[in-house]
């Protein structure tokens, strides 16, 4: 009677324990496989959702910054007009041609309001490398922004007595002559970020991984160029460093810090075009005439520039 339990032998008691024991384990773990690749799927699926949003944003992206490769060619008669102002600074161009957005302030504005909404709408879809490339190319078009800015309040200052039609004539001529003298840098936004996205679609992957060092050393690049490119103002050995380090290494980045003061002076001329051509600004003035109009200019400007 001991031998037994409810009428059965302990060899079946055995036998119905070591079926329980595996039935349980393998029912857990079938239990667990099936949430798990349940789990799996469910992330394999959202992964690629998000990335046919990501795939949607280059394409949004593309199309969106191809509309700087839409140049206006100006006729002959405007192209001599532009060239005098262009003259002797040695702006990168091929031909006094200008992206569409440049023909006036407000398509300008228009096109940098688009590109600042794109860059937030596409943010959480874009690889970290196309998003340093976006912001790079919005920084671009946004010191021409001040620039542009400053200048156009300054012809509406009530102390130059510009008609409403001159002002607008000079602030026409301001945005089309930078679209000219920025042309190369215009058309490299373009060229970058279609590059970088190219690059991004021959290596897609389903997921993505935050790249950390990468993140690290492109803000240590961003803070050590910032501070060099302050050298570009200062004398000495810093100036002639700047220069050695422009010619490799920040070479395209040097020229944005090169080219705005010259971007500046050019609309400087723009300004007093009702007064002087620019032959009698740099040749009939005495010197100092020139320099008081000079100074006033640049005293606005900066009020403006900085306001």
């Amino acid at each position: 009677m001991f031998d037994s339990y409810l009428g059965l032998s302990p060899l079946i008691w055995k036998g119905i324990f070591s079926f329980l024991n595996v039935f349980i384990v393998g029912l857990l773990l079938a239990l667990f496989a099936t949430k798990y690749q349940k789990r799996k799927e469910v992330e394999i699926q959202i992964e690629g959702e998000i990335l046919k949003l990501r795939l949607k944003a280059y394409e949004r992206i593309n199309v969106f910054l191809g509309r700087l490769h839409q140049h206006i060619a100006p006729p002959a008669y405007q192209e001599v007009e532009y060239e005098v102002y262009l003259d002797g600074f040695n702006f990168w161009y091929i031909h006094p041609e200008f992206a569409k957005c440049f023909n006036s302030e407000k398509e300008f504005d228009s096109f940098y309001a688009d590109m600042e909404n794109l860059i937030i709408q596409e943010h959480p879809y874009l690889d970290f490398d196309v998003e340093v490339k976006l912001n790079d190319s919005l920084a671009t078009l946004t010191h021409l922004k001040l620039i542009l800015d400053a200048f156009t309040d300054m012809e509406h200052l009530e102390k130059y007595h510009f008609s409403m039609e001159v002002a607008q004539q000079h602030i026409d001529m301001a945005y089309r002559l930078t679209g000219i003298a920025m042309q190369k840098e215009v058309n490299g936004i373009y060229c970058k970020m279609d590059k970088q996205i190219a690059k991004r679609l021959r290596n897609i992957t389903l997921s993505y991984g935050e790249p950390k060092f990468t993140k690290w050393w492109h803000n240590v690049r961003e803070r050590f160029f910032e501070h060099l490119d302050r050298w570009f103002y200062a004398g000495g050995w810093k100036k002639r460093l700047y220069w050695l380090l422009a010619r490799t290494a920040i070479r395209k980045r040097a020229y944005m810090v090169e080219s705005l003061p010259k971007l500046i002076l050019m609309l400087m001329y723009v300004h007093y075009s009702e007064q002087y051509s620019r032959d009698e600004f740099d040749d009939e003035l005495d010197d100092d005439k020139r320099e008081h109009l000079m100074r006033e200019f640049y005293k606005d400007f900066k009020m403006l520039y900085y306001h």
